[in-house]
């Protein structure tokens, strides 16, 4: 069985988000968003950019589960909200 993956080439980064040069950057400060547990993603967008903060990418969660699987936790998701089907 084979993974359907053709939808992720039509995501691109939401009007805000800037991505750096792809050829090596790092992300700090991650948080996965305990304190919007359970809240709509377009309303916690609102509150991470009210707090300055970015959301993070499809890569980035990639990156971030695969130096830290712990994050990856049942129950507890994270959003990759800095793209969207364009």
């Amino acid at each position: 069985m084979s993974a359907d993956t053709a939808d992720i080439d039509r995501f691109e980064p939401i009007e805000g988000v800037t991505i750096p040069d792809p050829s090596a950057y790092v992300v700090l400060d991650v948080d996965r968003g305990h304190d919007t547990l359970g809240v709509r993603p377009d309303d916690a967008l609102v509150t991470l950019t009210a707090a300055a903060r970015s959301p993070l990418t499809v890569d980035e969660g990639i990156a971030l589960i695969t130096q830290f699987p712990q994050a990856l936790e049942k129950n507890h998701c994270f959003q990759l909200l800095g793209l969207a089907l364009r």
